[in-house]
């Protein structure tokens, strides 16, 4: 008959379930920054730019400036569609060669209160 494994000492499985329940908040907590930007590359007539963040930006429901600033040579309405993404909708279809470029926001910083790192320009093209 083969032997059992020796038992854990009590103290050493209570500093391992201390730890773990230490780490329970941060399991799941993503970096503040962003996700994603569209359009990119060359997209032919866009009519929506989003921007997606890794955390909220926002409470839900809540009035927040526009993080992203930029220029296509159309006006747009922007507007926060949940507490990670922001979008502009375009007034018009850009015309072709157009180029735009955005940047975030200066001392942007998500809901939490941490500042957002470094990113951009994000950048597309009309054909």
């Amino acid at each position: 008959m083969p032997t059992p494994p020796p038992r854990m000492p009590w103290r050493l499985f209570g500093a391992a379930l201390l730890l773990g329940l230490a780490a329970l908040p941060l399991i799941g907590q993503a970096r503040p920054g962003v996700t994603g930007f569209s359009p990119e590359g060359m997209v032919a007539a866009p009519r929506q730019i989003v921007v997606r963040f890794a955390t909220p930006m926002l409470a839900l429901g809540g009035i927040a400036p526009a993080p992203i600033s930029g220029a296509c040579g159309v006006g747009g309405k922007g507007q926060w569609l949940d507490p990670q993404r922001y979008a502009i909708d375009l007034a018009a279809p850009l015309p072709g060669g157009q180029a735009c470029s955005f940047t975030l926001a200066p001392g942007l910083k998500d809901l939490a209160g941490r500042p957002l790192p470094g990113a951009g320009p994000f950048r597309f093209t009309t054909p």
